[in-house]
């Protein structure tokens, strides 16, 4: 299958084993305690009643938190220990947490056994309140102090105009018709544009993949502008930026051309079915991209340009790494790019580009200097290949002698 054609947009792409003791069990499988468990400490307060622990929790952090509960009564099942008389917290014994840890860190990244271990910590916190879970802060603990990345992050870091390169690379091929049927063509150009825009303006993974027509993206004078509330967003701030005005016309022509042809399952439709739905990102099906689909679209295809996958929550390092090779002053105005509320992290940058600035000088410092040495060799052998000069010292021809 041709460049472009592949139209792999699920979760087998990421992970492709089947595992048994990698699921999660739903909610709706957990035993009865737990489910009133988790439904009281999700549910929303009232103006007389105060909501659960985890009522203020955003979708993210509440699915998060529900996975790794899901995932530890799939071990606990597993092995015989699920009983569905026994609460949530009274489960937990030192020898199980020391299996379950050890079964994790035989499938899974440290971080992702440490990010585990943290939100079933959270799940038994708010699942039952007052019990003693100082076995697990005093496992987290440790989690986090050991802890480190396995990835390479450095490594998926490449240049802004790069990701730009490729996004408009990917555009001209599906305008180009490279791709075979009209499906595969309407994907590519979706994934282009998808590349363009996140490395004009690097969202969150699941903002972006959760953009709707006419609330999140809006057309105003020759820009579209994106917004988010304070609810979807992770600093719970409101968020308000521009396009690039070169990214309308290829809006447009995504929206008016390629999105209906992705909404039709390359059949067709009326335009009335056609604007049924307002997600703007539309999967080969006809349904909404799911946020693991544009993840796997975006792996594929920077993985396929540069040899090495770049997630989409890269994009906000090569932008800021970006800046910081232009001009590391312009490093500051990271937190507004990124839509930070701590500054922390544009000044960490910041302090990677002074570095990477005085390596760099320094490199040219040196360079110039072994340029100069090797001119002043071949300058005094030259010298040296007519003799001294009359009366002279037959020593003057030698590279930094006096003359």
């Amino acid at each position: 299958m041709a460049e472009g054609e592949t139209l792999v947009e699920g979760p087998a792409l990421l992970d492709p084993k089947s595992d048994p003791s990698r699921r999660c069990l739903k909610p709706e499988h957990w035993p009865a305690g737990d489910r009133q468990a988790w439904a009281a400490a999700v549910a929303p307060g009232t103006l007389l009643e105060e909501g659960g622990l985890a009522a203020h929790w955003r979708p993210a952090t509440r699915k998060s938190v529900q996975d790794a509960y899901g995932r530890w009564l799939t071990f606990l099942d597993r092995h015989g220990w699920l009983d569905p008389d026994v609460g949530a917290a009274e489960r937990l014994t030192p020898d199980r947490l020391r299996a379950f840890i050890a079964e994790l860190q035989a499938t899974v990244a440290p971080l992702t056994v440490r990010n585990r271990v943290r939100d079933l910590s959270e799940a038994l916190r708010v699942m039952a309140p007052g019990a003693d879970l100082s076995v697990l802060r005093r496992v987290r603990a440790k989690l986090k102090a050991r802890s480190r990345p396995v990835r390479n992050k450095r490594a998926q870091v490449v240049p802004s105009r790069d990701l730009v390169g490729l996004g408009q690379a990917l555009i001209q091929k599906a305008e180009r018709g490279e791709a075979a049927r009209p499906l595969w063509k309407a994907a590519l150009f979706r994934d282009g544009l998808i590349i363009l825009m996140l490395a004009c303006r690097p969202l969150r993974r699941a903002s972006f993949a959760g953009l709707r027509l006419g609330r999140h993206l809006v057309r105003r004078g020759e820009v579209y502008v994106l917004l988010l509330d304070e609810h979807e967003t992770k600093n719970h701030r409101a968020f308000e930026q521009p396009l690039p005005p070169a990214l309308t016309p290829l809006i447009e022509r995504y929206l008016e051309y390629y999105r209906p042809v992705l909404l039709s399952g390359g059949e067709t439709r009326t335009e009335a079915q056609v604007e049924t739905q307002d997600h703007l990102w539309i999967s080969w099906r006809g349904k909404p991209l799911a946020e693991t689909g544009g993840y796997a679209a975006v792996i594929q295809r920077t993985k396929a340009a540069f040899g090495t996958a770049i997630p989409p929550h890269r994009f906000r390092d090569c932008a800021v790494t970006s800046l910081g090779e232009t001009d590391p002053e312009l490093v500051r105005l990271a937190p507004a790019l990124l839509h930070h509320a701590d500054r922390r992290t544009a000044e960490r940058h910041y302090d990677q580009a002074r570095d990477a600035q005085a390596v760099s000088l320094w490199q040219d410092y040196v360079q110039a200097e072994r340029q100069a040495a090797r001119e002043a060799l071949r300058s005094g052998a030259g010298h040296a290949d007519r003799g001294p000069a009359p009366g002279g010292n037959a020593r003057a021809g030698r590279p930094g002698s006096a003359a």
